[in-house]
Formats: C-alpha cells, sequence, structure tokens
C-alpha cells in the first residue's frame, strides 16, 4: 500500500527498537508523535547479519512509503553512540560486533543514521520528565539491562557499556538476569508445569490467584528488590525507573517488589530513592533514539 504525506510538512524519521524478542519500528515527527507503528520478531537466535537483514528490510519497506529524513537505532548490545557502531554483542548474538549503522544504511539509502543502545535510548526518553534528577534505569525483557543518568547527562562509562545491571551477581552464583528476565520467569514457569509462553501470561495467572504463580512472581520481586537495593547503596539516585513491557502492571509492580526492599535497606537509604514505571512503556526506546539522533544531527 502506497502511502501520500505530501501534505504533511512535518520531517519524519524511522525509529527502530531491536530487542531480544521483537523489532519495534514505527514513523514518528520530531514531536514525537507516531504516524505507524509495527513489529516483527528479532529471532536473534539467527545471528548478527539475519537481524541486520531484517532491519534494512524495514528501511527499504518505510522509505516506499514515508519521505524519511533520517534512521534512528535503538539496539541491544554496547554501542559507540557518537558513530552508530555496536562494539560488543555477546555469544547470544554472533556476528553483531562491528556493526556500523551509520555506514550501512547512508550507503544502501542515502540516509544519515544514529544508534544507541537500547536502555540507554529508554533512559534518554525520561529525561524531560526528570530535569535535575540522577536516576537509574531498569528494563525488564529477554534480559535485564539499565542506564545510569547524572546531572542530566547519560552516563556510557568506558568502552559504552555501562549498565550492564543485568550481569550483576545476586545468589547461587546466578547474575539478575539469570534469575529475573522474563526469559527467567518463563523457563521457571515451565519447570513448575505452567503452560505459559511468556511473562503476561504468568502476570495474568497470578491475578487470577494461581498458588503457581504467585510463589514464582514472589520470588520473582524478593531477587529484584536485593538487586534494587545494591543499585540504591552503590549509587544513591533520586529514582529508578523501570522499562519494558512489565511496567505497564504499574502500581502492582512497584509494591511487590518495594514489600521486600523496605525490609532489606535501612530506612534512611530506602526513603531517598523513589520508584516508578516509565513514561512511553513500549515505545520509550523508540522516542529515545529519536532523541538521539537529533543530538547527533543538530549540533
Amino acid at each position: 500500500m502506497s502511502i501520500d504525506n505530501s501534505s504533511n510538512s512535518e520531517k519524519l524519521y524511522l525509529s527502530i527498537d531491536i530487542g531480544g524478542s521483537a523489532i519495534k519500528y514505527g514513523v514518528l515527527d520530531e514531536s514525537f508523535s507516531f504516524e505507524y507503528k509495527s513489529k516483527m520478531p528479532s529471532k536473534i537466535f539467527l545471528g548478527g547479519k539475519e537481524l541486520l537483514s531484517r532491519v534494512m528490510s524495514i528501511i527499504a519497506d518505510i522509505s516506499k512509503k514515508y519521505p524519511l529524513e533520517g534512521v534512528a537505532i535503538s539496539t541491544t548490545g554496547s554501542v559507540d553512540s557518537k558513530n552508530a557502531k555496536v562494539v560488543y554483542a555477546d555469544d547470544v548474538l554472533e556476528d553483531y560486533t562491528g556493526t556500523d549503522y551509520k555506514k550501512l544504511i547512508k550507503q544502501e539509502f542515502g540516509l544519515n543514521a544514529a544508534a544507541c543502545n537500547d536502555v540507554n535510548c529508554l533512559a534518554l526518553s525520561q529525561m524531560q520528565f526528570n530535569k535535575g534528577k540522577d536516576f537509574i534505569v531498569v528494563a525488564i525483557g529477554t534480559g535485564i539491562g539499565g542506564a545510569i543518568v547524572i546531572s542530566d547527562k547519560l552516563y556510557e562509562g568506558y568502552g559504552y557499556s555501562a549498565g550492564e545491571f543485568g550481569l550483576m551477581h545476586l545468589r547461587d552464583g546466578k547474575n539478575w538476569e539469570t534469575l529475573c528476565s522474563m526469559s527467567a520467569l518463563v523457563k521457571s514457569s515451565k519447570e513448575h508445569k505452567l503452560l505459559i509462553s511468556n511473562g503476561k501470561e504468568l502476570f495474568d495467572m497470578l491475578d487470577a490467584n494461581n498458588d503457581v504463580a504467585y510463589k514464582i512472581v514472589d520470588s520473582f520481586y524478593k531477587d529484584m528488590a536485593s538487586a534494587f537495593a545494591n543499585l540504591i547503596y552503590a549509587f544513591s539516585p533520586q529514582k529508578i525507573i523501570l522499562g519494558g513491557g512489565i511496567s505497564a502492571r504499574g502500581d502492582s509492580l512497584i509494591n511487590g517488589i518495594r514489600k521486600y526492599l523496605s525490609i532489606m535497606m535501612d530506612e534512611f537509604y530506602y526513603e531517598k530513592t523513589s520508584i516508578e514505571c516509565a513514561v512511553y512503556e513500549n515505545d520509550a526506546a523508540m522516542i529515545g533514539a529519536l532523541q538521539h539522533y537529533l543530538f547527533m544531527n543538530h549540533k
């Protein structure tokens, strides 16, 4: 289907959010209003070359339908955000390290591009609501990622890898991601004979008062609280902001974590940090990716 945007004077951009389970993408303007949104499976188990092929096919399709000004990429992995290049992706995503989005997209489509780590993009989307505040973002999805904002600036660290909170060790030789990611919860659910295929279905069973689901989610809250306590003691942030699809649960998610956090922490430290869910929910990384693009191209 051909889409006529000739009457629209707003500049339009394609923003692509590459996650562990899905590639979300949308066409939006500089006021962050979406003209179009869609998604496809990322199938990262097929490797970086296939993932890149999927991204390029999205750009090819959308560029035929909309007069794009540029392409903004939010992606898993450690990303040189100044040069739009993936500097490291772990073994789960083979052949993705070294992907140069700026070069490839310019060569193929003649469009400017910018790229940034997905959770850093999420953090950028929250900065307008948290001016002057130091905060941490924790994104829970197929894995667990993090981002750090200090004095209105994103802290990316040496090697562009700050905020890899999911790799922090929590208990029994396991890291946070192994215990609390959505993929970890699905695995645990299947071990307990629950017939689910994603995290939402587990929480739906919790809402339906399933005892097994309650046990699994309660353990999740306890481990989340332990990790949050470590982050608060280490950084003393004014806020921890939760992102990912699970953030749609809002207060019930926050209250579940706070139930254990209040027991684990000294009251003085506990009261200094608020917890909230991300504004924009699943669109946050796409919006943050465009914010990053606009900053890199309008200096």
